[in-house]
């Protein structure tokens, strides 16, 4: 839409604008691909999807509001939204199918470990007879399937904080400043001189795997999420509203979820959007190619400091990450906060 709004300046708008081909916009083909294959991998990608199908939508009305199009919201909802729906969200279901095609193969498998318990209906009692019937059983029972892990996640198994609170539950308002790490594994009171312990006498040694984010990455990541948010209201520029849309939709949701144990892990999907802002923000920080050379050399050099100190803190807290053996007096050099340990 963009090229066919430069292509339109000037000439005279009418009704909608530019709508011509706008069914088969290939990125937004292969973004509905990626999609249906986040989905496949974890379902908050369903979330992922409507909020960036909502900022296409936003970002196709103001194109056309830029050409003088009348009520271009309006106007963009059925220009845009409607084919993107097919090209978002009807792709995106496709690829999300076909990532279960192992477990559509071998549907009957699941169905007689569950059907029964479960109560699946009685279809399962009859042969499909074709092998349409056969895969209309198969996705039956994908749909089952679906029901009871949706069941077990919602009803089941909800699991509030004030009856069994986790050791290392956390909550996600403070995910992002990696409030709470996980500890997946630990072997502690190594004494001196075993399996390689170089503590002094009257110390010990331990290992440890603990799910902690580089926090000197993560905290200026955080800082990052503010200027591009500034950037995106103040500024008006667009390019910062993709990743704080990405943060929003990955993290926002979990704060419906808080009287439940979760932990700071599922803030995962939050990286690649906020290096993505962070990387917008040093690209100011460095500024404009076109840049006076002292300009660009003063912000060369911050960008630098802040490169160095995350490659830093990744080689300080790789003992803890990796389940190295280390003395007790370095292990906590490197629990900078109380509620890490």
């Amino acid at each position: 839409l963009h090229e066919r709004a430069g292509a339109t300046v000037g000439a005279p708008v009418v009704g909608f604008g530019p709508v011509r081909g706008m069914l088969l916009r290939p990125w937004r083909l292969a973004a509905g691909v990626c999609f249906g294959l986040a989905c496949g991998s974890k379902w908050n990608g369903v979330v992922v999807l409507a909020a960036f199908g909502l900022l296409t939508w936003a970002w196709d009305a103001g194109a056309r509001r830029a050409l003088g199009v009348s009520a271009a919201w309006l106007r963009a909802a059925v220009a845009d939204a409607v084919p993107a729906l097919f090209s978002l969200v009807g792709v995106a279901f496709v690829v999300y199918v076909a990532t279960w095609t192992g477990w559509l193969v071998h549907h009957d498998l699941m169905q007689d470990t569950y059907a029964k318990s479960y109560s699946w209906g009685g279809y399962v009692e009859e042969e499909p007879g074709s092998a349409i019937g056969e895969i209309g059983q198969a996705l039956r029972d994908l749909w089952n399937y679906h029901h009871q892990v949706w069941t077990f996640h919602t009803v089941d198994v909800v699991r509030t904080t004030s009856d069994d609170p986790h050791p290392y539950e956390s909550d996600p308002r403070g995910w992002l400043l990696v409030n709470r790490p996980v500890g997946m594994d630990l072997q502690g009171d190594v004494p001196p001189g075993q399996l390689g312990c170089t503590a002094p006498e009257g110390s010990t040694c331990l290992r440890q795997v603990l799910a902690l984010g580089n926090p000197v990455l993560w905290w200026v990541g955080a800082a990052a999420l503010l200027v591009a948010l500034w950037r995106w209201v103040a500024r008006r520029d667009w390019r910062f509203g993709v990743p704080l849309v990405g943060v929003a939709a990955t993290w926002l949701p979990w704060f419906r979820y808080d009287d439940r144990s979760i932990f700071s892990f599922y803030a995962v999907a939050t990286i690649p959007f906020t290096c993505a802002a962070l990387a917008l923000v040093l690209g100011l920080l460095l500024g404009r190619a076109d840049a006076n050379r002292r300009r660009r050399a003063g912000g060369a050099a911050v960008v630098g400091v802040v490169v160095v100190a995350v490659a830093l803190s990744a080689l300080f807290f790789w003992p803890i990450w990796t389940d190295q053996l280390i003395p007790h007096s370095e292990w906590e050099q490197r629990m900078w906060l109380d509620r890490w340990i």
